[in-house]
């Protein structure tokens, strides 16, 4: 068996491939090609050309969601090329056969440009697929074969949707209830008492020696707290856990003291979003595994996280959220009830909301009348209420509280630092999100 690597002279992270196509057994039937076992997804990721089939099994765990199988019913003539590139990197895996007539796996690893070369005809190729970075999919940018390009206009995202039926597709259990009022939505107030939203936390960060209040997050899991990446990062460079502290129950931000309510909790890793940009706040979302686990109690308990039919339970479709925080005097958590607004109306606001809103990556919600959140809000969730049964009309059942936002950022007064309170408010929106949070909550040991 042969296996050469060549190095071309690019800036592009890629990996080049010359294989001897004796070695190679792929069945030549052509599109029956596949795994067998569970029922597949089946998808023609290329627009004008069904010839590039890829299959995607349901059943995958979590952090194995970002794997697909591929196969091209193709002629590979003998002395041709085949390039394929992706939009992140990748892990492609062949069914190889040795001289010997034995039959290996093979990995090419942690790249997104692939140049086959065969020696031999081939009729079609088959490979598994598999992104390199948890919860993030990676899709067909290129296939060219001979600089012919066999894949023009490929599509992204085609498979969030499948994935989204299994991991989101219905509501959570034991979480988004807090114990002191059973389940059910009460009349609110600004200003809340104790156990009210027991998954709020507040993190801290040391700055020399002194311990200061930086952000808000939500405890989603006993280990994980769901936060802003821009709260656990230093202009786009994470920071080290060691200097993070949360602290779960806190109802009163400038009291002293621990009490019997209070959780601190070191963190042990952060994990920032892969594709954070720091300069506009794309992709702002974090996740912080705590060092130890949180005790649920009465004054401690983990929200839901939203779901894609969730809307079906709702009275109408008007989305109705609430935002916690601590306001400037830092003394008892308040709420904020805002609805969210469309994006026409958000961007037409004001022209801040233009440049950030440029996918589903974020939504705008909140009022022009002074009722806002400010710069030590981010971070906080954007939650709500769900009832357990669909509703007719806006009445008090029960149900339980998900997080559909996160608090990224507010428009700032004319020539100050300050927040303008009678602009709309920009979240992270947790729909584009559900695959990378559950690909890392759901290993524990990472």
């Amino acid at each position: 068996m042969s296996l050469i690597n060549e190095l071309l002279n690019v800036k592009m992270k890629q990996s080049i491939l010359i294989l001897l196509l004796y070695i190679i057994r792929i069945k030549s039937a052509g599109p029956d090609w596949a795994p067998v076992g569970t029922p597949l997804i089946t998808h023609f990721p290329c627009e004008q050309t069904q010839d590039i089939m890829t299959w995607f099994d349901q059943s995958l765990p979590p952090r194995e969601k970002n794997r697909y199988y591929v196969f091209i019913h193709k002629v590979l003539p003998e002395n041709s090329s085949l390039r394929i590139i992706f939009d992140s990197d990748v892990t492609i895996t062949f069914n190889i056969r040795t001289e010997e007539k034995k039959f290996v796996r093979t990995h090419f690893d942690k790249a997104y440009q692939f140049l086959f070369r065969f020696f031999q005809e081939m009729h079609g190729l088959g490979f598994i697929v598999k992104g390199v970075i948890p919860g993030i999919i990676p899709y067909f940018s290129s296939i060219s074969l001979n600089n012919n390009e066999l894949c023009a206009r490929p599509f992204v995202n085609y498979l969030e949707h499948y994935i989204a039926n299994t991991l989101n597709s219905g509501p959570q259990e034991n979480c988004g209830v807090p114990k002191n009022r059973l389940g059910k939505v009460a009349t609110r107030r600004d200003v809340t008492k104790p156990g009210d939203w027991p998954w709020h936390a507040a993190i801290y960060r040391y700055d020399e020696t002194v311990s200061k209040y930086i952000c808000g997050g939500t405890l989603i899991s006993k280990n994980f707290i769901l936060t802003a990446a821009h709260c656990a990062s230093l202009r786009g460079i994470p920071l080290a856990p060691e200097v993070l502290t949360v602290y779960l129950g806190k109802f009163n931000l400038n009291r002293r003291g621990v009490s019997h309510r209070i959780q601190k909790k070191e963190v042990k890793r952060i994990i920032i979003h892969e594709a954070f940009e720091y300069d506009h706040l794309y992709n702002d979302i974090a996740l912080l595994k705590l060092n130890s686990e949180a005790k649920f109690t009465k004054f401690v308990q983990p929200a839901c996280l939203w779901y894609s039919n969730a809307l079906e339970k709702m009275p109408n479709d008007t989305i109705i959220g609430t935002v916690l925080g601590w306001g400037l005097n830092g003394n008892r958590l308040k709420e904020f009830k805002m609805p969210m607004v469309s994006e026409t109306t958000c961007v037409y606001s004001d022209s801040f909301a233009a440049d950030l809103i440029i996918d589903d990556s974020k939504f705008c919600a909140g009022f022009l009348n002074g009722t806002s959140v400010c710069k030590s809000d981010s971070g906080s969730a954007y939650q709500v209420f769900v009832p357990d049964k669909v509703q007719d009309s806006e009445t008090n059942e029960n149900g339980a509280w998900y997080v559909r936002g996160i608090v990224s950022l507010t428009a700032s007064k004319f020539n100050t630092p300050t927040c303008d309170p009678e602009k709309y408010v920009l979240f992270t929106n947790i729909n584009s999100y559900r695959i990378w949070i559950d690909a890392y909550i759901d290993n524990e040991d990472y």
